[in-house]
């Protein structure tokens, strides 16, 4: 079974093996810890787009004014009716 959880290593650990953790966080996210705490992570650039696309599309929503918002509800109210 392919492993879906992120995987915590140490800074040593990371510069010992970071051609085998680059690699690895193309699948799932590195957590990279100093001192035992999480600080850095890393993600593969696909996932790093959708997130970022993601936080768009919420400071979009988050702009939306509530008027529209109410329009769009009463639309949809209407259409499930019909």
């Amino acid at each position: 079974m392919a492993r879906t959880e992120p995987v915590t290593v140490s800074v040593r650990e990371i510069t010992r093996r970071f051609g085998y953790y680059s690699e690895l966080s193309l699948k799932i996210p590195v957590i990279i810890a100093r001192s035992g705490k999480p600080g850095t992570i890393m993600i593969s650039a696909e996932e790093y787009d959708r997130l970022q696309e993601r936080e768009r599309l919420a400071i979009m929503a988050e702009a939306t004014p509530d008027a529209f918002i109410q329009q769009l509800e009463i639309l949809a109210r209407k259409n499930k009716k019909e």
